[in-house]
């Protein structure tokens, strides 16, 4: 019997928290959970939001290698970006956020914390788009408040696992 829901350690990776899988396979996909800009050893990438994006990637793939599949079979992608900050801290949101991407004009009513510009989007899309497959997948771009570790990017994923070759 094949088990329904896989989860593969990946040792390129920093520990995770126990309450989650860095990525379960399941009928044929790879699910990945939300990666930051966090080297192997833990540490937090420095410098532009780009860098964080190429570490983001890195770790993705490693999550997506060590279940049968790469960012070349990616299907999905969501992006969540936030103003970066020092530290974590909850933040209370009572927003509303209309984005009217042909005018490139985001429409905000905020109380309590600046949700993020699109400000970076150029730099994030010129690290993503060296690492995608052609055709792009699916995408979705999301303004947060508030990240883990006060990182500006998390990034999660959706993949197919290709079949394989017969012998």
């Amino acid at each position: 019997m094949t088990a329904l829901r896989i989860a593969n350690k990946v040792p390129s990776l920093p520990r995770t928290v126990p309450f989650l899988s860095a990525a379960i396979r399941s009928g044929g996909h790879v699910f990945c959970s939300g990666q930051i800009g966090s080297t192997p050893d833990g540490e937090m990438v420095e410098g532009p939001i780009g860098k964080r994006v190429d570490q983001i990637m890195d770790n993705l793939d490693a999550v997506l290698k060590a279940h049968g599949s790469s960012l070349d079979h990616t299907v999905k992608f969501n992006l969540y970006q936030a103003p970066p900050t020092t530290r974590w801290q909850p933040v209370s949101i009572r927003a509303v956020l209309f984005a009217d991407l042909r005018r490139n004009t985001i429409w905000t009513n905020l109380t309590d914390s600046q949700i993020t510009s699109y400000k970076d989007f150029d730099a994030i899309n010129a690290a993503y788009t060296r690492r995608i497959p052609t055709p792009p997948p699916a995408r979705s771009c999301i303004g947060v408040a508030n990240l883990p570790r006060g990182t500006d990017i998390e990034i999660e994923c959706i993949a197919v696992v290709p079949p394989r070759a017969k012998l």
